[in-house]
C-alpha cells in the first residue's frame, strides 16, 4: 500500500507526540477506513470472512505493537489526530486511485507526485528551512533506490494491481509493514523478537490469508441486486 506524497507529512507530525507502538497500531486503521469508504463509493463490501480477516489483522499489528505503548507525551492528542488524518487521507487516496485503476498507469502516478512533491517544496520554502545537500556516493545511492524503487516503482505496481483486484484485499497487505520491520530489525540488526511480537505476526498472516480467500470480497457488480 503505497503512501501519497503529502500524506506521511502528519505522520511525522506525530512523531514527537506518541508512543511508536500507539502510531503504528493508529495508522494501521488505513485499511478499515478504507473499507468503509470503499462500500459506499465503490460499490465493494465484505463479506463476513472479509470483516473477520480485516479485523483478525489489525488485532494482529496491535499485538506486535504492543511492546511499545508507552512514553507519549502530554501531546498526545494532537499526535492521535494528526496520525488519523494521514490514515484517512492515505485511505481516501486508495480509493481515488481504485477508480481511476485500468487507464493509463505512468502519467497519473507522475502527476501526482509531481504535484504532491512542488507543494512540498514550497511549504518548506514558507516554513524558512535550509538545507544542503552533499552529493555522496551513500546519499545518491539511498536517493535513487527511494525514488526509483520505493516511490516509482512500488507505485507504478500498486496502481497496476488496484486494475486486477479488489482495494480490500490488497489493502490487508498493509498489515504486513510493521511485521517486515521487526523481522529486519531481527535478521539484520540484531533486535531481539518478543513472543507477544511473534504471535502477532502470526495473527496477521492469518487475516491476510482469510482475506484472499474465496467470499471474503463483493465486487460492485457482486453486490449489486439483481432485478
Amino acid at each position: 500500500m503505497p503512501h501519497q506524497p503529502l500524506n506521511p507529512y502528519p505522520m511525522f507530525l506525530a512523531a514527537g507526540h506518541l508512543s511508536p507502538g500507539l502510531a503504528t497500531v493508529l495508522a494501521s486503521t488505513q485499511p478499515l477506513i478504507a473499507a468503509a469508504i470503499a462500500a459506499a463509493w465503490l460499490g465493494e463490501t465484505l463479506k463476513t470472512k472479509g470483516i473477520a480477516g480485516l479485523v483478525i489483522g489489525f488485532l494482529g499489528v496491535t499485538l506486535l505493537s504492543w511492546s511499545g505503548f508507552d512514553n507519549n507525551n502530554a501531546g498526545y492528542l494532537w499526535g492521535i489526530t494528526w496520525v488519523l488524518v494521514g490514515a484517512i487521507g492515505i485511505a481516501i487516496g486508495n480509493i481515488l486511485l481504485k477508480k481511476r485503476a485500468g487507464g493509463s498507469v505512468a502519467a497519473p502516478m507522475a502527476v501526482q507526485l509531481l504535484i504532491g512533491g512542488g507543494i512540498l517544496f514550497l511549504a518548506s520554502a514558507v516554513g524558512g528551512e535550509q538545507w544542503e545537500i552533499r552529493w555522496t556516493f551513500r546519499f545518491t545511492g539511498s536517493l535513487l533506490i527511494l525514488s526509483a524503487l520505493a516511490t516509482a516503482a512500488m507505485m507504478y505496481l500498486w496502481f497496476a494491481l488496484l486494475a486486477r483486484a479488489p482495494l480490500n484485499r490488497l489493502n490487508v497487505f498493509s498489515f504486513l509493514t510493521p511485521a517486515l520491520g521487526l523481522l529486519i530489525g531481527f535478521m539484520f540488526f540484531e533486535e531481539r523478537l518478543q513472543p507477544v511480537q511473534i504471535l502477532g505476526i502470526i495473527v496477521v498472516i492469518v487475516g491476510i490469508a482469510i482475506m484472499q480467500g474465496r467470499g471474503a470480497v463483493a465486487a460492485a457488480d457482486e453486490s449489486a441486486t439483481p432485478p
